[in-house]
């Protein structure tokens, strides 16, 4: 049997807010909720054994003000915790009885924070999102509800985006409303559609099972990350880093800081070791360079701002991007005419 080994380096700073409401959570030997991050690494952890119960990596990212926020997110790690620490000892070969496992740990906490609001109505309105990474020998179990992500670097696929936003940008990049594109800084990107709330319907998380490849290196991430560096960027970040989790993590923590943190910023970057497991070469199409025209909205049951908004940024317009590129493209072919009326004048001058 093959001996698995993980690497893991982590960060959850305040960032560019003065309180922190985001969450960690690292099952190889501890766990942390607001770590210092005065070496620009909170927690690293080498060559640690996979134990028969795998790992379990998780970023919360709280919502809905000072204080309130911080508990939803630390109800979360708290409730994922003991259902890890449940399960030490435990042999687990299969992964879908550990993706139910992962879903109801997700829909606990839900119900973790929904009893804590009943107790403490000051605290109504809060919300945490949350992804999840399982590593469990040569598969893992990503689970997630909201926008926090969990990407995949791997030298012969590039970065990949293993969750999906649970967003109103993404909800209007899938039908079709908004090129992939132009998602990225959209100014309706503090929107999202699903979280763990005090709000009286369950939370509906999303779980997934991919295959772990040699030379793979997981990144979970709140979106004090991911909002504020383009994939691209993310991604040449990782692939420089070697494979090696404290290199990565320290490279996105100096970008991030070059570029200006705006919001509290977790982190999470594994890699793991023991899988012959060779990943199949993945094409990346071209995005397209052609933004659809449509200007109708999306409408959304219960839409939920993020805490950007309970900061007292506002709400944007829901059409603000749409808007923005169509007064662009007019005021190009506006500029395209006037030049060819001015080619024609001057053409008819010299005849």
């Amino acid at each position: 049997m093959l001996q698995f080994k993980v690497n893991v380096s982590a960060l959850c700073e305040t960032g560019g807010r003065k309180s922190n409401q985001d969450s960690i959570y690292l099952s190889c030997g501890d766990s942390m909720r607001k770590g210092s991050a005065a070496d620009h690494t909170a927690y690293s952890v080498d060559n640690y054994c996979l134990p028969p119960e795998g790992t379990v990596l998780v970023v919360a990212d709280g919502m809905g003000g000072m204080n309130v926020g911080e508990v939803a997110s630390r109800l979360i790690v708290e409730t994922i915790g003991q259902e890890v620490k449940s399960l030490q000892g435990e042999t687990l070969n299969d992964a879908e009885k550990a993706s139910e496992i992962a879903r109801c740990a997700i829909l606990d906490s839900d119900t973790a924070i929904k009893h804590y609001v009943a107790e403490h109505p000051e605290a109504k309105g809060t919300g945490s999102t949350v992804v999840m990474l399982w590593l469990l020998g040569n598969k893992a179990i990503v689970a997630w509800c909201g926008d926090s992500r969990c990407y995949r670097y791997n030298p012969r696929r590039g970065l990949e985006q293993l969750s999906h936003d649970h967003s109103y940008v993404q909800q209007l990049v899938d039908e079709g409303k908004l090129a992939p594109e132009f998602a990225f800084g959209h100014d309706q990107s503090n929107i999202i559609t699903r979280c763990l709330s005090d709000e009286p319907q369950p939370a509906e998380p999303d779980v997934k099972v991919v295959d772990v490849y040699c030379d793979d290196m997981f990144l979970l991430c709140s979106d004090g990350l991911c909002g504020l560096l383009p994939d691209e960027v993310t991604g040449q970040l990782l692939k420089d880093a070697g494979g090696n989790p404290r290199r990565a993590l320290a490279s996105c923590w100096r970008r991030g800081t070059a570029e200006g943190w705006n919001d509290n910023v977790s982190i999470i970057l594994a890699s793991v070791d023991g899988t012959e497991n060779v990943a199949p070469e993945r094409k990346v199409e071209p995005l397209s360079t052609n933004q659809s025209d449509t200007m109708a909205t999306v409408e959304i049951d219960n839409p939920i701002e993020d805490d950007d908004a309970a900061d007292g940024k506002g709400t944007p317009s829901a059409n603000g991007a749409f808007l923005k590129n169509k007064k662009t493209r007019w005021t190009l072919g506006i500029l395209i005419i006037v030049i060819a009326v001015f080619a024609v004048f001057f053409c008819s001058l010299k005849s």
